[in-house]
């Protein structure tokens, strides 16, 4: 599963390569070859050998963040955060180091979206480069470059884009059309209408109900009969993942104010005891087969993406 994928020349052999994030977290490499296709992916890897991992749902933007002439990574992840991988190789060699995470006045960034897509461009078109962040709950950030050279340094974030927790019926801030997106949002600037001035295209995840079936009084009667017993069987999972819940947290402490590398650790240990549980593990099953038995009874969901674009006025 690929995410944000960004053709560039990474191998610095003059021919374009693919460069995606995965779910999982690794980074991926597609090198270009010569009659336009691609070579089979290969996680890119640090200097020390390991797999570049900086958390699930990587979205890599390739850059010149750090403005020593070669490309360095920009990555988001699922928790929020956006890391910056150096490159310290020379002489067209690429190595990459080990992640910095990016911080506004000393504290990290962590989208309350989560979920971060970032991509480094010149919003603001002052010679140095931003950064541009969508998030999770469909919002989009910009974080302005306050250094003139060297290593960024951001200022606050601006929203430029707000969130569609409710499908955009908030609509856009400043100076950007409105519209109804959808949410995990994907951010890339680019002149879009070649006007002279930077805009925004968004790739987004929502989903939308069909038309409800036609059913029979015996039909109805089975479906308010299951949703009652989806509501019960809810109200149990929700007591004993409470119970589970408390007793993980007072034994190893919360995930999510854990440091990355230890959070990865609590997550399976989180995982062992849901699927050794008895209670969970049976309840959690129950609640499937009611939803699948419902399904028949209810609207189709379908998922989708589109692509916007907003446009500086």
């Amino acid at each position: 599963m690929g995410f944000g994928p960004q053709r560039v020349d990474l191998t610095n052999d003059g021919i374009a390569d693919i460069i995606s994030g995965s779910y999982p977290g690794e980074i991926y490499l597609f090198a270009g070859k010569e009659d336009g296709t691609y070579a089979k992916s290969v996680a890119l890897r640090n200097k020390h050998g390991k797999k570049i991992n900086a958390g699930r749902a990587a979205a890599v933007c390739v850059a010149d963040w750090d403005r020593d002439g070669d490309l360095d990574l920009v990555i988001g992840n699922i928790d929020g955060m956006v890391c910056f991988i150096t490159n310290e190789g020379a002489e067209g060699r690429t190595i990459f180091g080990d992640p910095v995470w990016l911080d506004v006045a000393g504290k990290t960034i962590k989208m309350p979206g989560r979920n971060t897509g970032p991509c480094v461009a010149d919003w603001d078109q002052d010679g140095h480069p931003d950064l541009v962040v969508g998030s999770g709950d469909g919002s989009v950030v910009f974080y302005r470059n306050t250094a003139s050279q060297g290593m960024p340094s951001l200022a606050a974030g601006v929203e430029l884009l707000a969130s569609t927790r409710n499908y955009g019926t908030r609509g856009a801030k400043k100076n950007l059309d409105r519209s109804g997106r959808g949410f995990r949002a994907k951010v890339h600037v680019v002149d879009w209408n070649e006007d002279g001035r930077l805009d925004i295209l968004v790739g987004d995840y929502a989903s939308r109900v069909g038309k409800a079936p036609t059913l029979t009084e015996e039909q109805k009667a089975d479906r308010d009969r299951l949703q009652e017993e989806q509501k019960a069987t809810t109200r149990s999972f929700m007591e004993v993942f409470k119970k589970l819940q408390a007793k993980f947290e007072a034994e190893h402490g919360s995930v999510r104010d854990a440091p990355r590398d230890r959070a990865k650790e609590l997550r399976k240990i989180w995982f062992k005891m849901t699927r050794e549980h008895p209670d969970y593990a049976r309840i959690n099953k129950k609640r499937a087969e009611i939803s699948k038995k419902l399904r028949a009874y209810l609207p189709p969901r379908t998922s989708h993406g589109h692509v916007w674009a907003y446009l500086h006025k």
